[in-house]
């Protein structure tokens, strides 16, 4: 059988017998002190840059325009991020205008974000300092007659003061700690992006340049051919010219032609002549 939740029945007992009905706990970053209240601010920020970078992300290495309207550009602004990075990023085509302008304030924002984490970190170890000052002044006294048997006790709560500060130091580096890893994972997903673009980039100017290459190859070819065809005509015309000089030629009257014929005539008749004497 599945457990009841007994709570609404139990919080009107409560009220019947004049005490507070129980409430759940609900956190609120406001009531913590001037530490916390600085580290969840700076988380909310590095939150906030953090789904920026990655609904920019597709649009920022497109090289199409988006087939969906660009409807969302006028939509408000919830925070300042969003003012700087835009509102929604996803199926968008950024110009290089826009890249460039979203690289100018994730590296701000960078910058701003990872000077919080560090200003923090400096007032934390300035206060800590100071509480164990104070801790020292406080207990730091001894004598004798009366005040020996409280010089125990004294160093007790001296011991758990410190003890105490130790625990609380421990617990704030560790949100530091915790801050630190969160915008260094943030700074590497925009590396990551800045450097696929830059590769793109690259690999478009190599095949601009391939491309070149191979359009000055194909117009040498293409001179180089047209030579050829022009030469092509050329001798198709020399023949041309040629053939009919050699026609002409034959058949135009030949004097050598006329004297060979003459002295076989002569030849054959000194030799019949011969004959018949």
């Amino acid at each position: 059988m599945p457990a009841l939740d007994l709570t609404p029945a139990f919080d009107e007992l409560l009220v019947k017998g004049d005490s507070k009905p129980t409430r759940k706990h609900v956190f609120n970053a406001a009531h913590t002190n001037g530490f916390l209240k600085e580290a969840y601010r700076i988380s909310t920020h590095i939150s906030t840059l953090s789904k920026q970078l990655g609904d920019v992300r597709q649009a920022y290495l497109s090289s199409a325009p988006s087939r969906r309207s660009h409807a969302s550009h006028t939509k408000s602004h919830k925070s300042q991020l969003d003012h700087q990075l835009g509102s929604d990023g996803r199926d968008l085509f950024l110009s290089d205008a826009q890249r460039d302008d979203i690289d100018a304030n994730a590296k701000r924002l960078l910058r701003d974000l990872n000077a919080s984490i560090k200003g923090l970190a400096e007032a934390e170890t300035l206060h800590q300092e100071t509480q164990q000052i104070l801790i020292r002044k406080k207990h730091g006294f001894g004598g004798g007659g009366r005040l020996a048997g409280l010089l125990a006790s004294k160093s007790y709560e001296q011991a758990a003061a410190e003890d105490a500060q130790r625990q609380m130091a421990a617990h704030h580096e560790s949100v530091l700690w915790f801050l630190r890893q969160r915008l260094q994972a943030c700074g590497q997903h925009y590396e990551s992006t800045l450097g696929k673009v830059r590769s793109a980039e690259q690999s478009l100017v190599e095949i601009a340049e391939l491309q070149t290459m191979l359009v000055s190859n194909l117009e040498m070819q293409s001179a180089h051919v047209d030579q050829m065809v022009q030469d092509s005509f050329n001798t198709a015309d020399n023949v041309a010219k040629g053939n009919q000089e050699l026609k002409k030629a034959l058949d135009r009257p030949s004097t050598a032609r006329y004297t060979f014929f003459v002295a076989c005539s002569l030849s054959l008749f000194v030799v019949v002549w011969d004959f018949l004497i």
